[in-house]
């Protein structure tokens, strides 16, 4: 005869952890057709399983592609970092806490009402502009939205500023199901636009023309969870590997000529890319902010163009807010000063000791834009109070900066 009561059913849930959860279902006295659930589990256990079931959950996120009205936050970590600090941990866990940014933009999509450059009106579907002055306009393609024209920051012109003409299958946002993408600018800049420190071309020929081209290729998507702004929130991460180039050509009485440009003399927006030729762009989006939460570009080992949306532990700039911010803060003694919703114009500074001693003074060169930099590695370390003024003496800024040894 078979004894009821030892009849037992034993179901062993396996986590990736290979740790167990044993279930079993015993009889309930002598009728086979009723059973109850018995639980057999350890914490040692429990703990790996409660891990695998939340992370079931984090699948199916969907980027959120801007609207007219929409809000972003502008930060940027301008530290180098190596690329392992980038990395998901053991628990499926992108922790970006470390990021640092000096200050944060908010920022709006907008309409495109009367927007002009040169006489020219702009038609396009959307339109975002920078706390610095930059201008980007995007244009619908299918369910997307893609760059088309915009105004950005260059150190080759007097303005500070230059016009890109896009023509780009490259989403502002990216989406499962993606392929391959292309993007290619060109921008035209004429002998009276150059800057200074630029003039050495202005024998060379009339008008300058940069042509930047890339290729997002091998689309791979990883999904997880993001530890930023002191929250914890679902994520997914999007990686293309990248394949950047620029010409640069000289037009002398209409005749055409390339010119080897050095990648290191290209303007900023541009010059990472065509300085590192290869390498990867990774974008990660969340439910909970529109666009990219986070972004970066690495060669493998190092990181660069670090940019996410803080929302906690910095100073934030309202739309328009005119401020001046002075990072890193303690320095080595290399320091940078954004002058915020400034006009492109020259700036001085002042430093004075403790006891309000000045001890060193610097005019910046007027290079069209309103990041400034200076060298304060000659001063010994300690507490300094510095001053802008614009040029009409008129005082921007007055704050302490802490120069320490390296």
């Amino acid at each position: 005869m078979i004894d009821a009561n030892a009849i037992q059913f034993n179901i062993i849930l396996k986590s990736p952890f290979n740790n167990g959860l044993e279930l079993s279902l015993r009889p309930i006295e002598k009728n086979l057709t009723k059973f109850y659930l018995y639980f057999k589990i350890t914490i040692s256990k429990l703990l790996p399983l409660l891990f695998c079931l939340t992370s079931m959950l984090v699948y199916g996120q969907s980027p959120v592609t801007p609207a007219i009205g929409n809000k972003v936050f502008s930060g940027n970590d301008n530290r180098n970092l190596y690329l392992s600090y980038f990395e998901k941990d053991n628990f499926g866990t992108w922790d970006f806490s470390f990021l640092k940014a000096p200050y944060s933009s908010e920022l709006t999509f907008d309409v495109c009402n009367g927007d002009a450059y040169k006489g020219q009106r702009i038609y396009c579907d959307l339109k975002l502009e920078t706390s610095d002055g930059q201008k980007f306009y995007y244009k619908r393609k299918g369910g997307n939205l893609g760059l088309s024209q915009a105004l950005l920051q260059s150190e080759m012109t007097k303005s500070g500023f230059m016009w890109a003409e896009f023509e780009s299958t490259l989403p502002i946002v990216y989406k499962e199901g993606m392929g391959n993408f292309t993007s290619k600018a060109n921008i035209s800049i004429t002998r009276a636009e150059l800057s200074p420190k630029y003039a050495w071309l202005s024998a060379r020929g009339d008008t300058y023309l940069l042509e930047y081209s890339a290729n997002y290729t091998s689309p791979s998507i990883e999904k997880g969870n993001i530890q930023i702004n002191n929250t914890r929130d679902k994520a997914i991460q999007f990686t293309y590997n990248v394949q950047a180039s620029g010409k640069f050509y000289i037009l002398n009485k209409s005749k055409k000529e390339e010119y080897p440009l050095n990648p290191f003399l290209w303007p900023t927006p541009f010059r990472q890319d065509i300085a590192w030729g290869n390498f990867k762009e990774v974008r990660l989006y969340t439910d909970s902010y529109v666009d990219a939460l986070a972004s970066y570009k690495t060669n493998g080992r190092d990181v660069a163009e670090i940019k996410f949306q803080p929302k906690k532990d910095t100073k934030m700039i309202a739309p328009g807010e005119k401020s001046v911010v002075a990072y890193p803060n303690p320095t080595f003694g290399e320091i940078y000063f954004d002058l915020i919703n400034y006009p492109k114009s020259k700036y001085n500074l002042e430093v004075f000791n403790v006891v309000g001693g000045k001890i060193f003074s610097y005019t910046f060169p007027d290079i069209g834009n309103t990041q400034l930099k200076a060298d304060l590695s000659h001063l010994n370390r300690g507490i300094y109070q510095f001053v802008i003024t614009d040029s009409n003496g008129r005082r921007l800024a007055t704050q302490r900066i802490n120069i320490v040894s390296p």
